[in-house]
């Protein structure tokens, strides 16, 4: 990561965005299928999952949030004189700890629908992949099926999230081997591909992004509820 801040200073806002993904949903992954029997024997005295749900989500946000903390403070203290200079700190950390807590559901599903934590610790890293693919920066999304599924992943919209903050970042310059103040924003839109501007009436906002992955949010928490509901072993 040290070395990619070093070198690719446009590529901040996504390796921000994957790592706020990967501590929520690394930091949940094993919390349910981990205490599976101490579950099951709570379900017995009527349990509800709703409330179980929101223990869960209150201390692993907790962590996610003091991650995500420590994270932008070591960015911007440490990285500042490099060509990685965060044009808001705060609401970096804001976007930051959002992405992380709805990746913590994330991570609570894939918890949720496996057996063994061996199994959900194989699992976390394939269905990280493709949030790494389809954030738009990696590669060009250039067909529309590839953007459809793109819509479907956190890092998709996180990622255009945090360019929208950021602002202005340092990019490839058409003429010479050389970096030069960009807009993140603009520079983001032309790795996507052209449909995205037409689905959506404001495209490449962050009251989108929000709204986005808010509804993300609440999916994972009903298939959570739903992935436990069906092992019940007591009918309430």
């Amino acid at each position: 990561i040290c070395l990619i801040f070093n070198n690719i200073s446009s590529s901040v806002p996504f390796i921000t965005a994957i790592s706020a993904i990967w501590f929520g949903t690394n930091n949940a992954a094993r919390e349910i299928v981990g205490e599976a029997s101490i579950y099951k024997r709570e379900r017995m005295y009527n349990l509800n999952i709703f409330p179980y749900i929101l223990s869960k989500f209150s201390v692993l946000s907790f962590f996610s949030i003091i991650q995500s903390a420590i994270f932008v403070f070591i960015l911007h203290l440490w990285f500042n004189d490099n060509n990685v200079n965060l044009t808001d700190p705060l609401k970096a950390f804001y976007w930051m700890s959002f992405l992380s807590i709805s990746a913590t559901f994330l991570g609570l599903f894939l918890s949720s629908i496996m057996s063994t934590t061996e199994k959900v610790m194989t699992i976390v890293p394939v269905v990280l992949m493709p949030q790494i693919m389809l954030a738009g920066l990696v590669t060009k999304i250039n067909n529309e099926f590839v953007e459809f599924i793109s819509y479907l992943t956190l890092s998709r919209w996180g990622t255009e999230g945090f360019n929208i903050i950021q602002d202005v970042i340092m990019g490839p310059s058409p003429v010479g081997n050389v970096e030069v103040p960009m807009n993140a924003r603009n520079l983001l839109m032309t790795n996507f591909h052209e449909s995205y501007k037409s689905n959506f009436e404001n495209p490449g906002t962050i009251e989108l992004d929000i709204s986005i992955i808010s509804i993300m949010t609440i999916i994972f928490i009903l298939s959570i509820y739903i992935s436990l509901k069906k092992k019940d072993s007591v009918s309430l």
